[in-house]
């Protein structure tokens, strides 16, 4: 679709046409089936939510989340926080632990050790509870939190999926009347032109 209309409004100037009309109504044409196959194929989809929350919790993408957490809850800075969640994931690899089965008296090791290596003075208590440690271990716990624009959170989905929904009407009602103007347009045009092709045919 956007083709059509970078194609349409990159005419040269001078030119009043706007190239192959026959072109540009079927390219048009193959983007609407394109996405009518689209939506086919996400209808077809078959979500198996236990066996998809099994799998995240076999992989330590969730060490994002201790490393964010210590960082925007308890000041930790940056590099230090990712260099826990990095000692974390380590450990558990090298002694085939997953993350919702990590220790919490192996996090709170790994944090002291961290940060009495890399800021000598600072406390090396670990300030998350082991309730806040394995909730950032959990997918349904981080998706819970997630709460940024765009991101997969629950809430957040359901907010984009009312906004989009919005803005379709919006184009449909839109569209609709374009498409009217035009077809308006189109008879008033043929109206004027009718005196002077009746004009050509009596002669």
């Amino acid at each position: 679709a956007n083709l059509v209309v970078t194609r349409a409004h990159n005419v040269p100037s001078g030119m009043i046409d706007g190239k192959s009309v026959k072109v540009h109504a079927a390219l048009a044409q193959e983007s609407v089936k394109t996405m009518e196959r689209f939506v086919k194929i996400i209808k077809a989809f078959v979500v198996n939510k236990d066996r998809a929350l099994e799998e995240l919790s076999l992989d330590w993408t969730a060490s994002q989340e201790i490393a964010d957490r210590l960082m925007s809850e308890y000041g930790l800075p940056f590099r230090v926080g990712h260099h826990v969640a990095s000692g974390m994931v380590s450990f558990a690899r090298a002694n085939g632990i997953l993350p919702l089965t990590f220790p919490y008296s192996e996090m709170k090791r790994i944090y002291a050790e961290t940060v009495q290596k890399e800021m000598p003075g600072l406390s090396t208590d670990c300030p998350m509870s082991e309730e806040e440690f394995k909730a950032s271990l959990d997918p349904r716990e981080i998706l819970k939190r997630r709460r940024t624009e765009g991101s997969a959170n629950h809430e957040e989905v359901s907010r984009m999926l009312a906004e989009l929904t919005s803005e379709m009407a919006i184009l449909k009602e839109q569209t609709t009347m374009l498409a009217a103007a035009i077809d308006q347009s189109m008879a008033d045009l043929d109206s004027q032109f009718e005196p002077f092709l009746q004009t050509i045919e009596t002669k």
